[in-house]
């Protein structure tokens, strides 16, 4: 993960919140994470394993995580409304990238989600 260009980051851990009902799922990432994105989320890798602040995190495959994903949507009030810190800069283009790579953006375009990019509201 480098924080200074979204090209190269994957998805490490994917969550979305409606009222009573959580989603909450994290990936192995296939690159390097550097050590600001380290500093700032506390992930790291070590000898296969990705952790948290110290804590080893049980981890889906991608297509897995993002079919769970999108069933967590389509379990909610249509259409949803995906709020990011930062969205239009980082999520929305490293959630397209990871949907286009396991052939899901058609499915994603489908259920007429939106995103709130918090960071222009704030």
């Amino acid at each position: 993960m480098n924080t200074g260009d979204n090209r190269r980051c994957d998805i490490i851990q994917l969550v979305a919140i409606s009222g009573d009902h959580t989603f909450n799922r994290y990936m192995m990432p296939q690159v390097a994470i550097d050590r600001g994105a380290t500093a700032v989320t506390g992930f790291r890798v070590h000898n296969g394993k990705l952790f948290q602040n110290g804590r080893a995190m049980n981890t889906a495959i991608l297509t897995e995580a993002l079919t769970s994903f999108l069933d967590f949507l389509r379990s909610l009030e249509q259409p949803v409304l995906l709020a990011a810190h930062g969205a239009r800069r980082f999520d929305i283009p490293v959630l397209d990238r990871a949907l286009f790579r396991c052939s899901f953006t058609k499915e994603f375009q489908g259920l007429d989600s939106r995103f709130l990019d918090t960071l222009q509201l704030s």
